[in-house]
């Protein structure tokens, strides 16, 4: 309920209070409300400075946060490249290791081959030992099986793939004497002219010459040497 004249005059009807002091009481309520809304007024203004400084107190540590957070993606980012570099290099360390490896390996099983080559078959046949390093590079080494020791386990299927394809003109008796050696010095002739052709051969696929690789190949059948 509002304060008023009424009000107050119903409150000291015994007293005899006359209408001045009815004046007196509102000024004085009016100016005790005006005190505290100019408080209130106060407490606002203050409480308004208080949050602008705790804003501005604030932004500082806003901007340090964004240089902590950019120089946190910035560690992780340089982090991140040592550890792809770092892999990079132990893959292509890997590799190095594994082509040495098998290249290691694969001289192993040329080794182990040319020994079965030059050794007489089960007919008394070894291959020119001539011959032997040019078919080396001429086949797979897949065809050869090794037990956990690096023995050949397949030796006849091995030499047979050689008594059977291309090189089979040069396998002949171990002996070097009579027919025998007369079969070695024709093998030798023959791989002397294989090995012409080849070089001929390869100087013209170098050069993309179709129509030379083709003479050759024609020529060299002719002669008995047959390449693929």
């Amino acid at each position: 309920m509002a304060l008023n004249r009424k009000f107050i005059a119903a409150q000291f009807t015994d007293s005899g209070i006359d209408d001045s002091g009815i004046t007196a009481i509102l000024n004085e309520h009016h100016s005790a409300i005006q005190g505290l809304k100019d408080e209130i007024d106060q407490a606002k203004t203050e409480l308004a400075k208080a949050k602008t400084d705790l804003e501005n107190a604030i932004k500082p540590n806003e901007g340090l946060q964004a240089d902590f957070d950019a120089e946190k993606a910035a560690h992780k980012a340089t982090k991140e490249a040592l550890e792809k570099e770092l892999a990079d290099e132990k893959t292509a360390h890997k590799a190095t290791q594994d082509g040495i490896v098998a290249e290691k390996d694969a001289a192993a099983v040329d080794g182990l081959v040319g020994k079965l080559l030059e050794t007489a078959d089960a007919d008394g046949l070894a291959m020119s030992k001539a011959a032997i390093p040019i078919a080396l590079k001429q086949y797979d080494r897949a065809l050869v099986k090794r037990d956990k020791d690096g023995n050949i386990t397949n030796a006849d299927e091995v030499v047979k793939h050689f008594k059977d394809g291309d090189f089979k003109e040069f396998f002949g008796k171990t002996e070097t004497s009579g027919i025998n050696a007369g079969n070695s010095q024709q093998s030798n002739q023959n791989l002397d002219k294989s090995t012409q052709y080849k070089t001929r051969l390869e100087a013209a696929r170098k050069e993309g010459n179709t129509a030379e690789s083709v003479r050759i190949k024609t020529e060299a059948a002719k002669d008995g040497v047959y390449l693929i």
